[in-house]
């Protein structure tokens, strides 16, 4: 037990995170003989702390201007999908800014998530005399503040008769690319970009010689949010499969 203990204090004066883990180790070892023996209990947290990894979770980037969105929920989510699938694994601790700043801290890596090519498409299907579009005809883009929905270049409309039904499918995807980033050297350590898609259905039933019929117009930051909330798990699942890996080098 006094060997252990011993090599605990040793790997703690090397004054590194890798053998402030190694003394993590030795110490949790020596407590099992012995949880009174000296002063363990503290020298395993101490190792603990110096061999933690900090990181920093910044707030979402938007890489697109064809809507006005914010990230607010968004943001807030991610944290709490980082916290509850990654931050079990020992060794790995993940700040907001503001907590960073609150404890004057400085983060080892930074997490970035970007939102590219955010869009909302139309596709709707006929359901008169079985006729199908099959493909999205029309895009929500902002044009001088206003929104508009704008024909897709290739695709057509059917002919539309008295009493048409259409089931109305609204699409919205983008992709998210993410990055961890290393602050002693600044240089991206991993990288994935992650494909997404939503679809939401909105019936409606046509006037003859009207162009009135129910809103269509979706609700631009639900959709945003919706998008993204159904892939963070794939978020989650990325940043683990990197925080297992290094830890499996170390």
């Amino acid at each position: 037990m006094a060997e252990l203990y011993q090599a605990g204090e040793d790997c703690l004066q090397q004054h590194s995170k890798e053998k402030a883990k190694e003394a993590y180790s030795y110490f949790k070892k020596a407590a099992q003989l012995n949880p009174e023996y000296k002063d363990v209990a503290d020298k395993i947290k101490e190792a603990l702390s110096y061999g933690m990894l900090k990181v920093l979770i910044e707030p979402l980037e938007l890489d697109f201007k064809t809507v006005d969105v914010v990230t607010e929920k968004l943001d807030k989510e991610l944290f709490y999908w980082t916290q509850q699938n990654v931050s079990k694994r020992n060794f790995v601790h993940f700040y907001s800014r503001e907590e960073l700043t609150t404890q004057n801290a400085s983060p080892d890596l930074i997490i970035k998530l970007i939102v590219q090519n955010f869009r909302i498409n139309e596709r709707p299907t006929i359901r008169y005399r079985n006729v199908q579009m099959p493909k999205p005809t029309k895009q929500l883009v902002l044009i001088d503040g206003k929104y508009t929905w704008i024909p897709i270049e290739g695709t057509h409309s059917s002919q539309l008769t008295e009493n048409s039904f259409v089931s109305h499918e609204l699409i919205a995807s983008g992709n998210l690319f993410l990055k961890i980033i290393s602050v002693a050297d600044n240089r991206i350590v991993f990288k994935r970009g992650i494909s997404c898609e939503y679809h939401k259905d909105a019936n409606f039933r046509l006037k003859v010689n009207s162009l009135n019929r129910s809103n269509r117009d979706p609700d631009i930051q639900n959709f945003f949010d919706q998008l993204f909330l159904n892939n963070f798990e794939k978020v989650a699942e990325e940043l683990d499969f990197y925080f297992a890996s290094i830890s499996a080098k170390r």
